[in-house]
Order: C-alpha cells, then structure tokens, then sequence
C-alpha cells in the first residue's frame, strides 16, 4: 500500500517540505481513499471527531450524499464557521464539544446524528490532545454504532 504514495514524494515535496510533510499528505490521501470506498458502500452519516480546520465535507465528491458532524471544542468550531462565512453546506452540521467535560453522545444526538444508521467515524491526530478518560468516554459511545460502520483513527 505505501508504494502508492512513494513515487510522488521522492521528488520536489521532500525537498520542499521534508521531515513529517509527506507522511501528513500521505495520510490525507489514504484516509479520503478509505472514506470515498464507504460512500460507495452506503456510509449514511460521517462523524469527524476533534474536526479542526478539515476541509473534506468541502471538498471531497460524494460528501453531499451523507450526513456530516463536525465536532470540535467550541472555540475551534465558531473560529472555523467564521472562515466559512458565506460557504454553506446544508449537509453539515457543527457540533461544539469539550471532549474533557462534555457528553458526546448527548451532543451528537442533539444535533440529530443517529446511532441506527451506517456511520463512518474519523478521529484523525486528536487522541494524543485528550485525557484517557475523554478517549476512553468517546470510544465507549462509538462501540453503539450500527454494525459495519466503521472507526478511522489516528
């Protein structure tokens, strides 16, 4: 699998931006493969977890067919809307949550997200920011999903 992305890097992207750069697009593109396979099959809903500044609701083809949380601490997802002013995607919907102090299943339920359907989960760089319990809470809650949905983390 890794060969798939050694060719692009050995050039001019390791020489621009060496150390951890081309792992970090690497990842990226393995992670869209993954998630473009899953729409194909069906995902219903996608859940990004600790979503940040990532673009993929905005981005990736085949997206508009699933539903999107995006969920974030507070303070992240007010500054992310606020860069988005003026690009709406009716699909998606900003979860404002304090992994450390808040509850995620009451959250994502009150943002209408439903644990009955086929969900692809996407903690990507987030875990080593959050206590155990926090990881251990959010884990917990995602062992409900509906079975074949799946957990993406890094």
């Amino acid at each position: 699998m890794f060969r798939l992305f050694e060719a692009p890097f050995r050039g001019s992207t390791i020489r621009r931006w060496p150390g951890a750069r081309p792992s970090g697009v690497a990842r990226t593109h393995w992670i869209d493969d993954v998630l473009s396979e899953s729409l194909r099959k069906g995902i219903e809903q996608l859940v990004i977890l600790g979503a940040g500044y990532d673009s993929r609701p905005y981005r990736m083809a085949g997206l508009d067919s699933a539903r999107v949380f995006e969920v974030d601490h507070p303070a992240t997802s007010a500054s992310k809307q606020k860069r988005l002013a003026g690009i709406v995607s009716s699909n998606v919907t900003y979860v404002r949550l304090d992994f450390d102090k808040d509850d995620l299943g009451a959250a994502l339920a009150n943002a209408g997200f439903n644990l009955d359907r086929q969900t692809f989960l996407l903690w990507e760089g987030v875990t080593n920011y959050l206590t155990e319990d926090a990881v251990d809470m959010t884990l917990r809650y995602i062992s409900g999903a509906k079975p074949g949905s799946l957990l993406l983390f890094t």
